[in-house]
């Protein structure tokens, strides 16, 4: 299953967790954050790919009949806010290093990240990390 829904500002999505399925989302991400700057969409490019890789294998066990669901949203300033939601266990936060995070979030069945030099926000629906501005 992949079902996808634009607007000019934002993709939602749900995706079956299979691989071939992340490439096909992919490519029709590539094409909605076209405009913005080259360096920060590639950059955004690879963060969506590896949040997808890690919620198939990792979060939903490369279960077929699990699903993974998200949001990519334009922002201002040639940012983007990237949301990947897994249907997995999750794990527990304590035993990580969080480096610049200063609040830890509970995470279950979501995606990670911690702060990057680069013009994009991650988020999560427990809680949100903004990269530092450049």
């Amino acid at each position: 299953m992949l079902q996808i829904d634009k607007s000019d500002k934002c993709i939602t999505f749900k995706i079956s967790a299979e691989t071939s399925l992340v490439d096909k989302l992919l490519k029709e991400t590539e094409i909605f954050v076209d405009g913005i700057n080259t360096e920060s969409s590639s950059g955004s490019m690879i963060v969506l790919r590896e949040l997808l890789l890690n919620a198939l294998i990792h979060g939903n066990k490369n279960g077929a009949e699990r699903h993974i669901k998200g949001r990519i949203e334009k922002l201002e300033k040639n940012r983007l806010r990237i949301e990947v939601e897994d249907e997995g266990g999750g794990f527990d936060y304590q035993y990580f290093t969080w480096g610049s995070l200063k609040t830890p979030v509970t995470l279950k069945g979501e995606a990670m990240s911690s702060s990057m030099p680069c013009p994009a926000v991650l988020s999560s629906t427990a809680g949100e990390t903004e990269s530092p501005s450049t």
